[in-house]
């Protein structure tokens, strides 16, 4: 039995044309959601490799790529996909 395949996305782009998504300025430092969602991806995508399923993913070595590039991506993927978004909130 061949393994499913999984498109894993981290939501925003870290290259041109750059979307960070939320950014928090409280504490030590901002915390830039497309940074956050990039960690997110690379863990999930070692740990589902791990246990033997197929992952494409959005970019690679502290990439991810532009909204249009991932869509064509997704495209060509016909099992599951996966984007990770972390939402703002002023509290």
């Amino acid at each position: 039995m061949t393994p499913p395949t999984v498109l894993i996305s981290a939501g925003h782009s870290t290259v041109f044309p750059k979307d960070p998504g939320a950014i928090s300025k409280r504490g030590k430092g901002n915390l830039v959601e497309a940074q956050l969602t990039l960690r997110l991806r690379d863990l999930v995508a070692a740990r589902l490799r791990l246990s033997g399923i197929n992952v494409v993913e959005d970019g690679e070595d502290g990439v991810s790529e532009p909204l249009k590039k991932a869509l064509a991506l997704a495209r060509t993927v016909s099992g599951p996909k996966i984007e990770f978004h972390f939402n703002a909130s002023t509290n």
